[in-house]
């Protein structure tokens, strides 16, 4: 899966040269790849940088590069050493300016708001936590196909019924260009909780995110899930799970229909 955020690629990149960024030169090193950049996003970057949303399992697992302290990140003397090393440095340098290079193809220097999605980009449920700026440990950002922060709900829908879990194997399908059906986890109802909020989501103000793919591996890879935008519920019925129907802002255009429907 490709870069998905610029902020951490642009300090790391500034630090193989440099002892501290702040947020000021941090900012100014984003501004090069991205049109605008907010504070907030910079310190989340920092945050993350520094390991503060991730489990014991990954600090454990990975070397610590930089540490945190007030709103500057300083070299840990493990990455100063690492640094020592002329190729591994360079070989660094080219990984960072590599990856930077496919996701300037990508994004170019758009800014798509928080959550950072582009339409018809194609992302995992590991990025959503990144995106959306989680501020709690980013591996407790789960879900069964349903993730939620704050008012944004991202729901990753599966049309492959054939290779799905049996007990998974949930009635999701496309009615139209900008209409498809999709159902709620299994103890959803429609008076209380995620339930209300799904099928209500205009009146309690929150965004539904579209993620789609046709098959959940191609041989014995993982897929990515297409960004389909923002929808709407319009209808819905039963409970434990809820059927909604749901209504794309944006319909897809006649390639991507085709893709998600015709069969193979």
């Amino acid at each position: 899966m490709k870069l998905k955020r610029v902020h951490e690629f642009a300090i790391l990149n500034y630090l193989l040269e440099n002892e501290t960024i702040n947020i000021n030169l941090a900012k100014k090193q984003i501004l090069k790849y991205q049109e605008k950049v907010e504070e907030d996003t910079i310190y989340h970057s920092f945050r993350y940088l520094a390991y503060e949303f991730f489990d014991s399992s990954q600090i454990a697992k990975y070397e610590k590069l930089v540490y945190l302290k007030e709103d500057t990140l300083y070299k840990t003397s493990s990455f100063e050493k690492i640094l020592e090393d002329k190729k591994l440095k360079q070989y660094i340098k080219y990984s960072i300016e590599y990856a930077v290079l496919l996701y300037e193809k990508e994004f170019g220097k758009k800014y798509y708001g928080i959550p950072f999605l582009k339409l018809y980009e194609k992302y995992n449920m590991k990025n959503i936590a990144l995106l959306c700026n989680l501020d709690k440990i980013h591996s407790s950002f789960r879900g069964s196909g349903q993730l939620k922060y704050k008012n944004d709900y991202f729901l990753f829908i599966n049309l492959d019924k054939q290779n799905a879990i049996k007990s998974k194997r949930y009635h999701n399908t496309f009615l139209s260009k900008d209409t498809l059906t999709w159902q709620t986890k299994p103890n959803a109802t429609q008076d209380k909780g995620d339930g209300e909020k799904l099928i209500e989501n205009k009146k309690h103000k929150v965004k539904l995110h579209i993620f789609v793919r046709k098959f959940i591996s191609v041989d014995k890879k993982t897929q990515g899930f297409i960004y389909l935008g923002v929808a709407n519920t319009i209808s819905y019925k039963g409970e434990k799970p809820i059927n909604l129907t749901l209504q794309l802002e944006k319909q897809l255009d006649e390639q991507l229909y085709d893709e998600f429907t015709l069969s193979v």
